[in-house]
């Protein structure tokens, strides 16, 4: 159920029907999209590391079996299984550094980042994170982003309970319980599944109203409102 503001600008037209709501389902949908960019990326070990580890696991595994098929008394039977299987491995290694040193090599030479960015925790992270996007063109993301903030800004606020669960159909009902932010927050949340999730091509001038329309709701959207500005509007000029 949607809980239109019809004195509100935003959302003048008729509304989408029940069926056209957006799903938690495809909300984090395209989190995961914005979270798979590059600027997002989690930090893998090296292969060579990743290679070490699944050696020592497998001589780990077979020192073990070979310790129960001998039984604890194996005595001078164990100690030359422990000089094979040192051999083994060093063998073993040396076939290892011998096939991928140069790659490794290579990878050092061109430098590593030290440390990697963290997904968007705060309000004000997503705030900046859908400035980027919007800054880059990338409309949708970039109002998921800000749908994202207003929620963690609203929550803080007590105007609404955070559930990454919940749809903004939810979020409309329980906004519409409470006075704090009722009218403005509505009219963000009619905005936004219609921005994001309706017919009408998103356009820079189109999120920016959508930018405004989380500020009016006391969401502090200056950083999110700057990439629409930076980005060139494509809408041809009414005549």
């Amino acid at each position: 159920m949607r809980f239109p503001a019809s004195a509100h600008p935003l959302s003048q037209g008729p509304p989408p029907s029940a069926g056209q709501l957006p799903s938690a389902d495809e909300v984090s949908g395209v989190l995961r999209e914005i979270l798979s960019d590059p600027d997002f990326a989690t930090f893998e070990p090296p292969p060579w590391r990743r290679l070490l580890g699944w050696v020592w696991d497998t001589l780990n595994n077979a020192w073990d079996w070979l310790r129960r098929l001998m039984g604890e008394d194996g005595s001078g039977a164990a100690e030359i299984v422990v000089v094979l299987v040192a051999l083994a491995a060093l063998v073993v290694m040396a076939r290892l550094a011998a096939a991928h040193a140069p790659k490794f090599l290579a990878s050092r030479v061109e430098g590593e980042p030290a440390t990697q960015p963290q997904a968007p925790l705060t309000a004000l992270e997503w705030f900046g994170t859908a400035s980027t996007r919007a800054g880059r063109g990338e409309l949708r993301p970039a109002a998921t982003a800000l749908y994202q903030g207003f929620l963690l800004s609203l929550d803080q606020r007590g105007v609404l309970s955070y559930h990454k669960s919940k749809t903004p159909g939810d979020y409309a009902r329980e906004v519409a319980r409470g006075r704090a932010a009722g009218r403005s927050a509505t009219a963000f949340l009619d905005s936004f599944q219609d921005f994001s999730f309706g017919l009408d091509e998103p356009t820079p001038t189109r999120y920016a109203v959508l930018a405004t329309a989380a500020r009016e709701a006391g969401c502090p959207t200056d950083t999110a409102e700057t990439g629409a500005r930076a980005e060139p509007a494509t809408e041809p000029e009414a005549r």
